[in-house]
């Protein structure tokens, strides 16, 4: 089982296009963090599993809000 983990992600959007699409711009990491350790899982994708992929790219929605939302359904509070 691995560790919990903590990361930090820079998200980047041109100021100017207020529908702009955000993207991951770069990772942070603190002074006080270790590195982190390599992954231990190793193996291949099997033929089974690749069928239940999707076929292309699926855009996602984030936004504070929503996940905030959907953080108070799943915990049943208001």
């Amino acid at each position: 089982m691995a560790p919990d983990c903590l990361e930090y992600v820079v998200f980047e959007n041109h100021v100017a296009s207020i529908d702009g699409l955000w993207r991951l711009h770069d990772r942070v990491y603190p002074k006080w963090l270790k590195p982190k350790q390599a992954s231990t899982r190793e193996g291949l994708i099997e033929e089974a599993d690749r069928e239940k992929l999707p076929e292309r790219p699926v855009k996602l929605h984030v936004g504070m809000g929503d996940k905030m939302k959907e953080f108070r359904e799943r915990s049943g509070g208001n």
